[in-house]
């Protein structure tokens, strides 16, 4: 009888579980689409120019997260550039300090 309850809560466990993973899944992974950004998942009544307002400001944050990502991925190569010659320098002083040691 006791056992049969453990099972029972486990499987329950187990339900639960499973829904929350996949819920942090969905919000992890599913991108918002334009509409529910312009209006905050909101029903709104937008004048011409306010609405055309809100899709501008919406264009400019796109292009602005573009242009950021590009920055990124530039700063990215640099760092790579300057750890590669820094590990150069490093193997170079590594192979005279071995042939000093040598002599």
């Amino acid at each position: 009888m006791m056992l049969e309850g453990t099972l029972a809560q486990l499987v329950l466990q187990n339900f639960h579980l499973h829904k929350t993973s996949q819920a942090l899944f969905n919000c992890e992974t599913c991108k918002k689409n334009d509409q529910s950004l312009l209006f905050n998942s909101k029903a709104q009544v937008l004048p011409s120019d306010e609405f055309q307002q809100k899709i501008q400001e919406q264009a400019e944050q796109k292009e602005a997260e573009v242009a950021q990502k590009v920055k990124n991925a530039e700063l990215r190569g640099i760092r790579k550039d300057v750890l590669a010659a820094v590990e150069q320098e490093w193997l170079k002083i590594k192979q005279d300090y071995d042939m000093n040691v040598k002599a």
